[in-house]
């Protein structure tokens, strides 16, 4: 598998003054964006950490190249 990602680092921050009470200690999250990154890995170890994404099967490689084969375009 060949794919695009774009990785975040995550900070997690807890709330020490706000004007509501009921917020102060609850946890705030900032997501930073790293540059993109072009990554390569078994299908696997795709399908294994791929989170909420769909999984890469053989239903979707076998109509991919049915298409090639029948357009005769990628």
């Amino acid at each position: 598998m060949v794919f695009h990602t774009t990785p975040y680092d995550r900070f997690t921050y807890g709330v020490v003054s706000h004007p509501d009470g009921e917020v102060l200690g609850k946890p705030v999250t900032v997501d930073v964006p790293q540059r993109p990154k072009v990554l390569a890995v078994t299908r696997e170890y795709y399908n294994a950490n791929n989170g909420e994404q769909i999984d890469v099967d053989t239903n979707i490689l076998d109509r991919r190249a049915k298409r090639m084969t029948e357009d005769g375009e990628f």
